[in-house]
């Protein structure tokens, strides 16, 4: 229904009979304002239907986003979660190798220990034989030697019966 049609008031034909002219007019202006008003309020809702129509699209364009971003961050937290769990068990390995080189490497140690103590025995063994050795060697020699110098003298004033 066009708004032209209410532009002008429609002129009805009068018969023999007729209508009552006033009463007429004013419920065809009645009718007018009414369908006027109903056409304006129906070109209103059409407005608030497309803007409605505009903000849902927006709404479901903006939810697809979020959703998007809900799953990429579900991912990341996902990744970064198995991330951390390989790097735990890599760190767990790296640990149980580093004891295991650190028990080799002193197990090492006291073996060289060991063996530098009981070379180092072996050794002061041999020196305190050396010292023996010599000290008995010396103690001969200081005999011989004491024997040789005090032995003529010893000899001329003590006869055989005296023991040097």
């Amino acid at each position: 229904m066009s708004l032209e049609r209410f532009d002008r008031t429609p002129e009805l034909p009068v018969s023999f009979r007729g209508y009552a002219r006033e009463p007429t007019d004013a419920l065809l202006r009645e009718l007018e304002a009414v369908c006027r008003a109903l056409l304006a309020e129906r070109d209103e809702l059409r407005e608030l239907a497309g803007e409605a129509e505009r903000r849902l699209k927006e709404a479901e364009a903006e939810l697809v986003r979020y959703r998007a971003e809900a799953l990429a961050v579900s991912r990341a937290l996902v990744t970064a979660e198995k991330i951390k769990l390989d790097n735990e068990l890599d760190a767990a390995a790296i640990r149980a190798e580093a004891q295991q080189e650190a028990a080799r490497l002193v197990a090492h140690a006291e073996e060289r220990a060991r063996a530098i103590v009981g070379d180092a025995e072996v050794r002061a063994e041999q020196a305190v034989t050396e010292v023996d050795d010599t000290r008995e060697r010396l103690g001969s020699l200081a005999r011989e030697l004491f024997a040789r110098v005090t032995g003529p003298a010893l000899e001329q004033r003590s006869g055989p019966d005296v023991e040097p």
